[in-house]
């Protein structure tokens, strides 16, 4: 089993045993990459999209948020869609107007229990990468594999050289001169896969700051628009909440 095993993975070697085929090789992890970047952007702008729904409905109201006007929003803004991301976002826009309270009136803003950046967070909007984030550690272990692979290659071709060689000097000299280079070749696909990994992770990174900057922009509108409550204040609503339930209980069992 061990020797069948291998045999599988000398055959596989010895498909690169051509000085060209480093070269094939960049070109498609350059096509792949090239790919996973168009990828990557199309996602972000896709999760952003209900983000910035949110920042111009929001910044459309003219005034405080009050519930008239969150009334009126929100059949628009919780509308159910079949994008799983994006109903993820609308739950969390929903928390959110679950925790604002109407304190000082009906037309004054109202009040929120939790801080806008709190509620609507890289988390409970789901705008992390996923998967995304694997990929440029991928390209840095296919590079590997395939150099590996292409080294054992030449080590065999090699040895075959210089066993055809014997004892002469110059055919030594010229197989060990062509197993240098046949090496170096190969070691173009790990550069190649290591330049696509720091690519793709520095595109991400910035991805990662422009969401960041949406997301505080969110927060920061959001936060112009409702009051947040203190905890003291947060507290004595409670209270109030349990004192008016416990009055409305005591006076169902009075009937």
């Amino acid at each position: 089993m061990g020797e069948f095993i291998a045999g599988l993975v000398l055959a596989l070697a010895d498909s690169f045993k051509g000085t060209g085929v480093p070269g094939w090789v960049v070109l498609v992890q350059m096509i792949v990459l090239i790919a996973s970047l168009i990828a990557v952007y199309l996602s972000h702008r896709k999760k952003l999209t209900y983000i910035n729904t949110l920042i111009y409905m929001v910044q459309s109201v003219k005034g405080p948020l009050t519930t008239t006007k969150l009334a009126e929003l929100n059949p628009f803004l919780l509308r159910p869609t079949d994008d799983t991301r994006t109903m993820q976002q609308k739950r969390a826009w929903a928390n959110f107007c679950d925790g604002l309270e109407e304190v000082d009136g009906k037309d004054e803003a109202l009040n929120a229990l939790v801080s806008p950046s709190d509620c609507l967070n890289r988390d409970s909007m789901s705008i992390g990468h996923g998967i995304w984030r694997q990929v440029p550690g991928l390209f840095v272990s296919t590079g590997l594999v395939l150099t590996f692979l292409g080294l054992i290659a030449a080590l065999r071709e090699s040895g075959q050289t210089i066993l055809l060689a014997g004892q002469d000097p110059q055919l030594l000299q010229l197989s060990l001169s062509d197993l240098l280079r046949i090496a170096s070749a190969k070691f173009i696909m790990s550069l190649a896969g290591l330049t696509g990994s720091i690519i793709l992770g520095f595109y991400m990174h910035i991805l990662d700051a422009k969401s960041n900057a949406t997301l505080s922009r969110l927060s920061s509108i959001v936060d112009g628009k409702v009051k947040l409550s203190s905890p003291e204040r947060t507290l004595a609503n409670i209270l109030k909440a349990i004192r008016g339930s416990e009055g409305e209980a005591a006076e169902f069992s009075r009937k």
